[in-house]
């Protein structure tokens, strides 16, 4: 089927709607855990589930559906989302592991007021269980709106 019409393919509306899915359920997942209602993580990096995960999961998965597993484009969308994966529990939880050891480090060194409190962000990456529920999220985005939109005949 021919989605170069007027809308644009459903890989990218299944991606970017898993996406503000996941952020949505950031705060629900944080009370639910007893971490109250922080309705601010709906804009914030890190947390459960991983918006990282979901959206590639999805937009990968949904390419699968539209333009079949054995595409070549399905193909390139399994591998960047691996990348991302590995770098939203791995290379990005780092980075944030990195940061709250260097704003302690400025605090204990300079007890100075002036110096900004927690000047680094120390919630940039996802541990394998908020990554794990991005991708259960990417999923069930991407094949719900299947159900929705015409999937293209095999031919």
């Amino acid at each position: 089927m021919d989605w170069t019409g007027y809308l644009p393919h459903p890989a990218l509306w299944a991606g970017l709607g898993a996406m503000l899915v996941a952020q949505a359920l950031k705060p629900v997942f944080q009370g639910l855990r007893g971490g109250g209602w922080d309705w601010r993580l709906v804009f914030e990096d890190g947390h459960m589930p991983s918006s990282h995960a979901a959206l590639i999961i999805a937009t990968t998965h949904a390419l699968g559906l539209f333009e079949g597993f054995d595409s070549p484009l399905f193909a390139l969308a399994v591998v960047l989302a691996i990348i991302v994966l590995y770098d939203a529990a791995n290379v990005r939880r780092q980075t944030g592991v990195h940061a709250r050891w260097l704003n302690r480090l400025l605090r204990r060194v300079f007890r100075n007021p002036r110096v900004p409190q927690g000047s680094l962000d120390e919630v940039v990456g996802h541990t394998p269980w908020e990554v794990f529920w991005g991708i259960v999220v990417g999923l069930a985005v991407a094949q719900g709106l299947s159900l929705f939109w015409p999937l293209p005949l095999a031919g």
